[in-house]
């Protein structure tokens, strides 16, 4: 696969060579007597994270170290009687944290990692105190944070810090300044940039947090009766962000056959449990219901209305008995007066004859005999029937069949019956092959959703999170997407070998890009007001704006073109020792606007670009 062929096509297809401009000729600079102005800069110090300590390449190493911002700029007020013993904590001679070094590898320039020296960091604190007080890293709660240069904070720091409890800020102020710079904040923002947004678990620092923390430090440096402030520049228009391509995936047919069967395969393979296991819980629902209403309605219904019916009928029954009781006593009676009259009982005497009868047991056997005969006629048990359908239609009874039949229906036997019904029924071939028609069919509307890609160059296929709309999370690379530098070393990665996809930490989307702008935005707000009416105010985001646009200094032509551009570094954010020359003449521009001084602009064509072999 070819891979890395369109890699550098975002901002420019300039042969490497022809753009390189490390060593153009001298250019005439006017010379000015320097002078302090209103600025004292007798002690100066530096404060800030990496791009103060002269990071660069993806490392801290002697020479970059050296050629720091603020070493320039000591050289320059030192031209005014300033800054005299600056001092930054060095590394040892030799390759330092590790770094970066262009090397070719198949006759082409390609950035190889240099190990870092085992006595790199190595504590140097016996040799401080140092007016560099850059620390790779730090965000700006770090700087007055208690600890940060004990084992347990930031290793670059620990290994200059006079005790492992000095802050920054603190050291900064114990040496009395009467000048400082400080550029601090890109931190802040830049892990979640660089660890690809909001998969990256690097979290932009709140607003409101970064002021509480900003306006610490500006009280510990309240010292100073001078300082320059710079602002946070456009960190997505580095290379970093900007050289990777969105469709540099470039294949052929036979690549692009592969990969889209290998992401079907791949889908498939990871979807098809659950969604079988999906559909076949809603089968196994469809089939449950099916079963329940069948055992319901055929065998628990026809049992709960016959109890019912048969309770209702001797209810019925009873209030008939209970309602013609009176006529069978007075004929049962009568039959008993009229047996006395015939044995020649007087009237009085049968009467009294009858009622001791009747109140006998066998008077009242003989009453319900007779009552058994009446209920029996036909005309009867007519009406009997008759009443019984209609207290069966009224809700009170209906209501009380169906709760004896939810009743029953919740017993453990019946459950256990439809329970095993369904497990038959579960395993029978047209049960399967619904099942299996159904699952290929939701499958087939997950590989609707994937992305495709053919001969020729692509975008990069990304797998995002799942969402409604994409179930599998797959989708391919847009002109808005940022694609991380990382991808050059991750395209050669055994994952990406076997399906090249992308993680979508290696990806910048719209919505993660306009996160790290606001946070930019908002930072540079809380600096400027900082900086107030007592500092100078540098604003490093226009000046970078110009070097994203491209333009000429002193000679050269500067562009963010990765390896070629002669302002960024091999990490692709660092700047090399030249961008740290430009840096450094804005914060000597802002300083002499400032405070009325002369400070001697540097000569970026003193320090050199990236290095090639």
């Amino acid at each position: 696969m070819k891979l890395y062929k369109k890699f550098f096509s975002r901002r420019t297809g300039v042969a490497m060579l022809a753009t390189m401009g490390l060593f153009a000729c001298q250019p005439e600079i006017e010379v000015e007597t320097p002078v302090s102005g209103s600025a004292d800069f007798t002690t100066y110090v530096a404060l800030g994270n990496s791009l103060t300590a002269g990071f660069a390449d993806g490392g801290v190493y002697r020479e970059a170290q050296i050629n720091s911002y603020p070493e320039m700029m000591a050289k320059s007020m030192q031209e005014t009687g300033g800054a005299t013993g600056f001092s930054t904590p060095l590394m040892p001679t030799g390759n330092g944290s590790g770094y970066l070094q262009l090397q070719l590898i198949n006759g082409a320039p390609t950035p190889v990692p240099v190990a870092a020296d085992p006595s790199a960091f190595a504590s140097i604190a016996s040799g401080g105190p140092y007016q560099n007080l850059g620390v790779p890293g730090a965000r700006v709660k770090n700087l007055t944070q208690v600890g940060y240069g004990s084992s347990q904070g930031n290793p670059f720091y620990a290994r200059f810090a006079s005790n492992p409890g000095a802050t920054v800020v603190g050291e900064a102020a114990a040496q009395n300044p009467t000048f400082f710079t400080l550029w601090i904040g890109n931190n802040d923002v830049l892990g979640y940039a660089t660890s690809g947004g909001d998969q990256g678990g690097d979290e932009i620092t709140p607003v409101e947090e970064f002021r509480a923390d900003f306006d610490k430090i500006m009280v510990g440096m309240d010292g100073a009766s001078g300082g320059a402030i710079a602002n946070i520049p456009n960190i997505l228009a580095a290379p970093y962000f900007t050289t990777a391509a969105y469709n540099a995936f470039v294949i052929d047919a036979a690549q692009a056959a592969a990969l889209n069967a290998g992401l079907r395969a791949t889908v498939e393979a990871g979807a098809r449990p659950q969604v079988v296991a999906g559909v076949t819980a809603v089968v196994r629902e469809q089939v449950t219901a099916g079963v329940t209403e069948f055992v319901r309605e055929n065998q628990v219904r026809p049992g709960v209305t016959a109890v019912v019916t048969d309770t209702v009928r001797a209810r019925v029954t009873r209030g008939l008995r209970a309602q013609i009781r009176p006529q069978v006593t007075a004929a049962v009676r009568a039959q008993a007066i009229q047996n006395a009259l015939d044995a020649g009982a007087s009237q009085t005497a049968a009467e009294a004859a009858a009622d001791a009868f009747i109140a006998s047991s066998d008077g009242q056997a003989a009453i319900e005999a007779q009552l058994d005969t009446q209920i029996q006629t036909p005309e009867a048990q007519a009406g009997i029937e008759a009443e019984v359908q209609n207290q069966l239609e009224t809700d009170e009874v209906k209501a009380q069949i169906e709760a004896n039949i939810d009743e029953q229906m919740q017993s453990p036997l019946v459950q256990a019956g439809i329970q095993a019904e369904v497990d038959t029924r579960m395993q029978s071939p047209e049960i399967q092959a619904t099942i299996e028609e159904n699952v290929q069919a939701q499958l087939e509307t997950i590989f609707a959703t994937l992305p495709s890609v053919s001969e020729g160059a692509n975008p990069f296929v990304i797998q995002g999170a799942p969402s409604a709309t994409n179930p599998t999370g797959l989708r391919s690379a847009t002109p808005d997407d940022l694609i991380l530098l990382t991808v050059l070393s991750y395209t050669a990665s055994p994952e990406f070998q076997a399906l090249p996809v992308l993680p979508e930490s290696l990806v910048l989307d719209v919505d993660e890009q306009a996160k790290v702008n606001a946070a930019i935005d908002a930072y540079n707000g809380v600096i400027q007001d900082a900086a107030g009416s007592k500092y100078a105010y540098v604003d490093i985001n226009d000046f970078f704006g110009k070097v994203i646009s491209g333009f000429s200094y002193q000679g050269v032509t500067y562009s963010p073109t990765f390896v070629t551009g002669g302002a960024f570094s091999l990490d692709g954010i660092h700047l090399t020792q030249r961008g740290y020359a430009l840096a450094g003449n804005e914060f000597i521009k802002s300083i002499n606007a400032k405070y009325n001084a002369k400070l001697s602009l540097i000569n970026t064509n003193d320090y050199r670009g990236v290095l090639f072999p």
